[in-house]
């Protein structure tokens, strides 16, 4: 057995052999022991900080590891041979810092060690990553808001249950909506999700942390249905993507979610209500879209090109018109019959309006 003391009359390269030893043999609390020792009696070699920095990165130790690594790169000769080793460390400060949402620092350590090391793809992969983790005003484009996490999320070290649960650790407390805060979390969850896809409470998670704390439903809605494909029959993930496509104004498709969670658990008040409210905003709906609303033909003459939508027109197309033409009393009935036919009754007001 390895002892976790090591003797203080001991070389600092021989603590570091018996904690490399350690480490491999998975004895982590006796590595760091000995790579204490050996720093000890070596503060200024840039290879034992660098060594207890990844012990500490192991455990999740972010703060204690920042410092070894700032110190392993001040050590490291960047003229000689050691470029190589350079541009790994401030890569590893690079994860280091974005770990603890210091996005700003972390872009600083990728871009160096990216620019030392350019035959290494992944170092800049983490520098493209890292900046668009840091323009998350633009949530769907940062891999961190993903829910397949960067390409190699399925490959990261670790069960998916530790990644979840390390999301879980990373949530910021009730209320905060700032989507940065979230970033870290989500992408934990993201790998999760990438790794069991099956698991249907990974993306569940992700989708509920977009619409209820980021109050953004068009970014929840594919993490909800993957969610809900997975176990369909799951009434928290029917409620959930039923109050999502409520919000995104698209009740009738809502509906058949809420009453599905509602059957599924009767006694649930929530279930049964959202599926009530729900029920009754379309009734309202369809009754004021009523065969009763006259027709386009009786609306005054308008003063653009005489040109009317044809019969069977698509969506797109009439948008395009409409564009062009926002008032044009034709386009915009044509819209809206084509939206009401997609069930899109909410959609479908304004322009019977017009």
């Amino acid at each position: 057995m390895i002892s976790s003391r090591p003797s203080q009359d001991l070389s600092a390269a021989e603590c570091f052999r018996r904690a490399t030893t350690a480490r491999d043999a998975g004895n982590f609390a006796a590595a760091e022991a000995s790579l204490r020792q050996a720093l000890r009696l070596d503060q200024a070699n840039a290879k034992y900080n660098a060594s207890l920095a990844n012990i500490l990165m192991r455990a999740d130790r972010l703060a204690e590891a920042q410092p070894l690594w700032d110190a392993a790169i001040r050590l490291c000769d960047a003229s000689g041979p050691e470029r190589v080793k350079l541009a790994a460390y401030q890569n590893n400060l690079g994860v280091c810092l974005q770990k603890q949402n210091k996005l700003q620092e972390a872009a600083q350590s990728y871009r160096r060690a990216a620019q030392g090391a350019q035959d290494k793809p992944a170092y800049a992969q983490n520098l493209e990553d890292c900046l668009r983790a840091l323009q998350l005003g633009a949530p769907a484009k940062a891999h961190a808001l993903d829910v397949a996490g960067p390409a190699h999320a399925a490959n990261a070290d670790g069960q998916a249950s530790s990644w979840y649960k390390r999301g879980q650790e990373a949530m910021p407390a009730v209320g905060v909506s700032e989507v940065a805060a979230y970033a870290q979390a989500l992408r934990f969850f993201g790998i999760a999700a990438a790794k069991q896809p099956e698991q249907a409470r990974f993306s569940y998670k992700i989708a509920n942390i977009y619409h209820l704390r980021l109050k953004q439903p068009a970014q929840a809605h594919p993490y909800y249905q993957a969610a809900v494909r997975a176990e369909p029959h799951n009434p928290q993930w029917r409620n959930g993507l039923g109050g999502c496509l409520e919000d995104l104004g698209r009740a009738a498709e809502a509906l058949p979610h809420y009453d599905a969670a509602q059957q599924a658990e009767p006694n649930n008040a929530a279930y049964r209500d959202n599926f009530s409210r729900c029920r009754n905003k379309q009734q309202a709906i369809a009754d004021f879209v009523s065969p009763n609303i006259p027709h386009a033909a009786a609306a005054p003459a308008f003063a653009a090109p005489p040109q009317q939508a044809p019969s069977g027109l698509g969506e797109a197309e009439l948008r395009r018109l409409l564009a062009a033409y926002p008032d044009h009393p034709e386009h915009n009935f044509a819209l809206a019959q084509c939206l009401v036919g997609l069930g899109r009754f909410a959609e479908a007001l304004p322009h019977f309006a017009r």
